[in-house]
């Protein structure tokens, strides 16, 4: 495993989280002024992250890989079993794959998270949510597009979407939308695949 040290102004970093998805970061500091972060990457993607961050950085005009460095071996899933916490976007409620909801109110959403982007915790993520929940009806054809862990695929067909297909470009995040989309008993057509490929029509088109 990797740690890529990078630095960026502060006020770009929440464009950068939306260009730049599907790998584990961490906020190292920030201020008003600047914000150091990490990526975390796997030994053999190491050149494709770095490449991939590069061009973001120039998309967006500004920031900079300043170190990179090796790191333990981590169980992400483990960490991350520790740290969530069932969170309540209304009309839903995410929850850890073990934890049973016990209320009557709100739709749980089960995740068993890896790397993807999307445990809910993003406050991009919960206005995505919000929207799904009030944008999606019955029966539509929903596009996913960067579907991440596919929280946003699972919400839109539990509200009765059909039918619904997530794709993005990470296979790791296509693994897990698979999984979590077989966890919550919903059926979804994720795959690996680039929204440029895409020409079909859609009633809603979701992006986070």
């Amino acid at each position: 495993m990797k740690k890529i040290i990078c630095r960026i102004p502060s006020q770009l970093f929440e464009i950068f989280l939306v260009e730049f998805n599907g790998y584990g970061y961490e906020i190292l500091n920030k201020d008003e002024n600047e914000t150091f972060f990490a990526i975390y990457a796997e030994d053999n993607e190491i050149t494709t992250v770095k490449e991939a961050l590069n061009e973001v950085f120039e998309d967006i005009g500004n920031g900079k890989i300043i170190l990179e460095e090796n790191v333990p071996e981590v169980n992400w899933e483990e960490v991350w079993k520790e740290g969530f916490e069932p969170i309540e976007i209304p009309p839903f409620v995410l929850l850890p794959e073990w934890e049973v909801y016990k209320g009557n109110n709100l739709i749980p959403i089960k995740l068993k998270i890896g790397m993807a982007f999307g445990t809910g915790k993003h406050a991009t993520t919960q206005i995505a949510l919000s929207f799904v929940g009030k944008y999606v009806n019955p029966h539509d054809k929903v596009l996913d597009a960067g579907c991440g862990s596919g929280v946003l695929s699972i919400a839109a067909a539990k509200l009765g979407a059909n039918p619904v297909d997530a794709v993005d470009i990470h296979k790791e995040a296509v693994e897990e939308c698979k999984t979590n989309a077989w966890e919550n008993e919903v059926k979804i057509n994720c795959q690996l695949r680039d929204v440029s490929q895409i020409n079909e029509k859609y009633d809603v088109i979701i992006a986070n």
